[in-house]
């Protein structure tokens, strides 16, 4: 595959798959968030310790990176289907899934298989791709975090305090 058609596939991928799902965008962006942090702080020792557990006693740590970095969304999109209600709160989720996407593919390029890898990195497409990782990082973090307050019910009975009748 062209490094066009993956970048596209990363970026549309999350976004089709939270809307046909009708899972927040918003916690898919920051549980994408979470399994970067799983790859920065837990790749090393998960390849190590799950390795003689394997079939073939090793487990590539490329493998092991997409692993922990996928999944988090792959369990929010399980446990979270059905999550959002109402027509324009789903129109509203595609800014959030879109950064998901967007992200996505930043995160996922670089733990690709390296021959992969250093195909899509060498592109033309990826460099202008990844000279905007700043604003996708911060666009991605605001409209999830936007959405989420959005999305909170308002007022105090939604978070379970309850006024005292006597």
């Amino acid at each position: 595959m062209t490094p066009t058609i993956i970048i596209g596939l990363c970026i549309l991928a999350p976004a089709i798959l939270a809307f046909t799902l009708r899972v927040n965008a918003a916690i898919l962006f920051m549980s994408l968030c979470v399994g970067e942090v799983l790859v920065i702080f837990v790749s090393n020792n998960a390849t190590s310790y799950l390795s003689p557990l394997y079939p073939t006693g090793h487990i590539s740590f490329s493998s092991m990176r997409l692993f922990l970095l996928l999944l988090p969304p792959i369990l929010t999109l399980l446990l979270m289907f059905h999550s959002i209600v109402g027509r324009s709160k789903l129109l509203l989720d595609l800014v959030p899934g879109i950064a998901t996407g967007l992200l996505l593919a930043l995160l996922i390029v670089p733990i690709l298989p390296a021959g992969l890898s250093l195909n899509i990195q060498h592109s033309s497409i990826w460099h202008n791709y990844y000279s905007y990782q700043t604003v996708i990082v911060v666009f991605g973090a605001l409209s999830s975090i936007i959405f989420m307050l959005l999305g909170r019910q308002n007022g105090k009975h939604s978070r379970g305090l309850k006024s005292k009748h006597h």
